[in-house]
């Protein structure tokens, strides 16, 4: 049971919010939800927000103390905070709990078909509970008391607290749909995004976060490379040579294609957020996440306001890369034009100007990483502790106009390879004029 009750409409310094839900985004107010759920005695249910007699139901607690006399039982729900509730009932339904280190409680509800989906379900609430602590640490705290993750609806869809899932699904795919779901629980339930009209921020925020998750948590990678959203990047590549894109701000509803819808709102919004630690930072990046929930929980901000707080944090201006990347499809693509003993020359090919990395590895085995701001940013962002310039020099050379070009670089040395950007985070559409080797 989902959308299943008349909402309130919600009414901000853009005005009221009357759009209907159509399957993709929404948006509404907070509020505090006190519902009693009366219904067979021999279902089970998971839902929204904390359920407050759990002794009274079934699949909670044991064997319950049903007091009705009838073939009815009451199912109390209290949540707070919360600005969607959703529930869902079924007699074949199993509860299975943990707790985080952190102390969110952590419920599935699902349907054990076989002796293979019961394990994947109990091994996902193991990393489900992981996933909350890494998130808090990484993101913000969790402000809940606790989540259910629900076997139900079409796919995954988030709602307050709580998330349905389809059940029959390998290990991979059904943890990488619970952490998608799980993250909204900030970009989305936490900050009240308007996902009618910045889908991108809700839904690409999102996926960077499980990324991160997945590859931390699931893929015990460790520590996490340069770009951990590559995949996303190969998609973006494709939407934006497909001649199917449309700029990132259209609403969610009105796009032509869901192939642009889903590219653009989830590819395209998390190449940003990767791309945005490429120009200040990685470390100004996590900064300006952590920075953002405090300000901004239990809120209702836009782009914008994430925007200032990366620049104040960063001292860098970033309203021309926030416009190009959303309001346009206006495409990146860098090149190196010539090398000779003595000089570099980089060509911009396209209408989208960026900063440059640029790593040289010259003749006697030495390396320096060039750093070439963009005019526009009236700043510089801080060297980067990437293990790929672990042990490497960043010379920082003068800015580059975003109406020039071309820009030319003076060596003292012998080059034997050039490479732009080799932490792959700038978004260039075309990266095998990126390199060049002596022969």
């Amino acid at each position: 049971m989902a959308q299943w009750y008349p909402k309130m409409a919600h009414f901000d310094e853009f005005g009221w919010h009357l759009d209907e839900y159509i399957g993709r985004e929404f948006i509404a107010p907070f509020g505090n939800f006190d519902i009693t759920i009366n219904i067979n005695k021999n279902y089970i249910l998971g839902a929204s927000g904390v359920l407050q007699n759990p002794t009274e139901v079934k699949g909670y607690v044991g064997k319950p103390r049903i007091k009705a006399k009838e073939n009815k039982v009451q199912w109390h729900y209290v949540a707070k905070n919360i600005h969607d509730f959703v529930w869902a009932a079924d007699p074949k339904f199993v509860v299975d709990s943990a707790k985080s280190n952190q102390g969110v409680h952590v419920y599935t509800v699902y349907i054990p078909e076989s002796d293979s989906v019961k394990t994947n379900w109990k091994t996902a609430l193991g990393l489900a509970t992981e996933f909350f602590d890494f998130n808090s640490n990484t993101f913000g705290a969790y402000p809940w008391p606790n989540y259910t993750i629900i076997q139900g609806g079409d796919g995954g869809m988030e709602y307050g607290t709580a998330t349905l899932v389809t059940g029959g699904r390998n290990l991979k795919s059904l943890v990488g749909v619970i952490f998608h779901e799980a993250a909204h629980s900030w970009y989305q339930q936490l900050f009240g995004i308007n996902e009618t009209v910045d889908e991108w921020f809700d839904e690409g925020f999102t996926s960077y976060v499980e990324e991160l998750a997945m590859q931390n948590l699931f893929e015990k990678r460790g520590a996490i490379e340069a770009n951990p959203s590559i995949d996303a990047y190969r998609a973006y590549y494709k939407l934006a040579l497909s001649g199917k894109e449309e700029p990132a701000s259209l609403l969610a509803d009105y796009y032509n294609t869901n192939y642009a819808y889903s590219n653009e709102a989830y590819n395209k919004g998390q190449v940003l957020a990767v791309q945005l630690g490429y120009i200040i930072g990685k470390d100004n990046l996590d900064k300006t996440f952590l920075e953002f929930y405090k300000q901004w929980k239990f809120k209702h901000p836009t782009p914008n306001d994430f925007k200032r707080i990366a620049e104040n944090i960063a001292g860098i201006n970033l309203k021309w890369y926030f416009n190009l990347f959303i309001n346009t499809t206006r495409k990146i693509d860098y090149a190196i034009k010539t090398v000779s003993d003595k000089e570099i020359t980089l060509q911009n090919k396209s209408d989208f100007a960026m900063p440059i990395d640029l790593l040289v590895t010259y003749e006697d085995g030495t390396k320096e990483l060039f750093y070439i701001p963009l005019r526009e940013m009236r700043g510089e962002k801080p060297v980067e502790n990437f293990k790929i310039y672990e042990g490497i020099k960043r010379t920082t050379l003068e800015d580059w106009n975003w109406t020039q070009p071309l820009y030319q670089i003076n060596l003292e040395k012998k080059p034997a390879k050039v490479i732009i950007d080799p932490s792959l985070r700038l978004a260039d559409i075309e990266s095998s004029d990126n390199t060049w080797e002596k022969k």
